[in-house]
């Protein structure tokens, strides 16, 4: 098990079997060979995979599919994963390219994925605080060339564009989050910015903030104090639900525009997923890009008073996970020191 606010690969790629939440999660603007730009999201959880593909010319959905099964054969030691016939897996000689292979009723897609800039963890540490009840890992590959080909109804095309990867795993409690909103923004100058809110279950007030800015020499930047302004609403007319469909992002060294490709990127409901387009001004230049936002809609838990009760019943189980030593995270406020990369065979 990895030292408090020490990630090491391989071996943090791979799975951990003691944490209770994990993911690994990717989004990817890509051209087909017919010049179409569609975008790619696809997450591989315990227990399903979830995939969205959005024809960004057209602008149409093209596949959205929850893939049920559990991940087999998984290994702890590297990334490794496998779920039926959908594997994803690290090239043992490059420990940051992947190859990744889905197929799935009438889909199927071979992606050869590298990663261009080192890993990002989050806040410079990979450990922090998540909602009232835990904490995770976390760390990006921000800046991915991503190869390979999609076949739809029979019709294959090879694909290439740019990607981001997200990896993630923790013990926490769903209930000490309301909810949250997630930027993964890649800009022309070769610059990424990481931003995300995360709001109370209970009075919707902003609890936690992170933003992080990776330059080119990729030399992560942890920025204290943005805004988040909403430009509008869309409701679902599969759920009901309602989304944020744009957003202007500030704080002292840029101020950014964020507009969804598609109003409909609801993944199910309350879960929003899109790519979108990114326009506006980094350290006094100007700049554009894509994005990609993870919206999650706290009106899916809109009575307060079950949410309390909810909450109220988990402490318990949090102190327990603390007391047994199985969550590694009670010590977190006394990581202070930067992450370095950290290689092991």
């Amino acid at each position: 098990m990895p030292k408090e606010g020490n990630i090491i690969f391989p071996r943090d790629a791979g799975e951990h079997w003691d944490e209770e939440v994990e993911w690994w999660y990717l989004n990817a603007n890509v051209s087909t060979s017919k010049g179409t730009k569609l975008n790619l999201f696809i997450c591989f959880l315990r227990d399903k995979i979830l995939l969205m593909i959005n024809d960004l010319t057209n602008g149409q959905s093209l596949r959205r599919a929850i893939i049920p099964g559990s991940l087999n054969h998984t290994s702890s030691s590297r990334m490794n994963l496998h779920s039926g016939e959908n594997w994803w897996r690290d090239n043992n000689s490059n420990l940051f390219e992947q190859s990744l292979h889905l197929n799935y009723k009438d889909i199927i897609i071979d992606l050869k994925i590298n990663s261009l800039k080192p890993p990002s963890p989050l806040n410079l540490v990979g450990l922090t605080s998540l909602g009232l009840l835990g904490s995770s890992w976390y760390y990006s590959l921000t800046r991915l060339d991503v190869r390979g080909s999609l076949e739809i109804d029979g019709i294959r095309e090879s694909i290439s564009g740019v990607g981001w990867f997200d990896r993630q795993w923790g013990t926490w409690e769903w209930c000490g989050m309301g909810g949250w909103k997630w930027f993964a923004i890649q800009l022309n100058d070769d610059t990424e910015i990481m931003l995300m809110n995360v709001t109370h279950p209970l009075t919707n007030q902003i609890i936690k903030q992170i933003l992080n800015i990776i330059p080119p020499d990729s030399k992560v930047k942890v920025i204290n104090g943005f805004k988040v302004k909403t430009l509008g609403k869309w409701k679902s007319s599969t759920t009901g639900v309602t989304y944020d469909k744009g957003w202007i992002l500030s704080s002292e060294s840029f101020t950014i525009k964020v507009i969804p490709f598609l109003e409909d990127q609801e993944m199910y409901g309350g879960m929003w997923e899109g790519s979108c387009l990114v326009e506006g001004f980094l350290d006094g230049h100007s700049v554009t890009g894509t994005g990609f936002v993870e919206q999650y809609n706290t009106q899916i838990h809109a009575n307060k008073l079950l949410t309390f009760i909810y909450l109220g019943a988990a402490i318990p189980r949090y102190i327990l996970r603390m007391v047994l030593g199985s969550n590694r995270y009670a010590h977190i406020r006394s990581i202070k020191k930067p992450w370095r990369l950290n290689i092991s065979n």
